[in-house]
């Protein structure tokens, strides 16, 4: 009977420290994708002002050489785009597949996007100086967030997990 309560709490340790660990990932991955949304839209400067590509080929081409969850997004966003269907709700659907970000990051994102298109180069380099500037500022404010809470989530995962089988043995 020992035996079964110690497995069983030693269990449920282990799976609060985990839930404290994806809790806090949560945090790593709203950086990451920050800086990939930063990274976009100073590729997409360079591809509409020098090589005078479109909207969504610039997209596209910047998608290929991105490595998180925001470019499957960019992908169904792009494809939207190619077929000239924009619709904001859509788009912000896709956004929503990223669920890390803050609904103010999936905004300035969208907003970001979505106006571009709509001036000549020198009103479009405005649009996206303004969006990098916003999205620096949120990810200034992500890394704050993370140095506070990623470290706690994991230490409240433990110790929940540690109460529980204190509380149960």
């Amino acid at each position: 009977m020992l035996m079964v309560r110690l497995f069983v709490g030693i269990t449920l340790v282990v799976v609060c420290a985990l839930v404290g660990v994806y809790k806090s990932r949560k945090f790593e991955t709203r950086e990451h994708i920050l800086r990939e949304a930063i990274y976009l839209f100073r590729g997409l400067e360079n591809e509409i002002r020098f090589s005078l590509n479109t909207l969504p080929n610039a997209i596209e081409i910047i998608r290929q050489r991105m490595n998180t969850h925001l470019k499957d997004v960019l992908g169904s966003i792009s494809l939207m785009l190619i077929k000239s269907n924009i619709d904001n709700s859509e788009m912000s659907g896709e956004l929503d597949r990223l669920d890390s970000l803050t609904s103010y990051d999936k905004q300035i994102i969208l907003t970001g996007i979505t106006s571009l298109g709509s001036s000549d180069i020198d009103g479009e380099q405005g649009i996206i100086n303004m969006t990098i500037s916003s999205l620096e500022s949120e990810l200034d404010e992500a890394i704050e967030s993370k140095k506070k809470n990623s470290k706690m989530y994991k230490t409240v995962g433990l110790a929940t997990g540690l109460v529980i089988a204190i509380i149960l043995i």
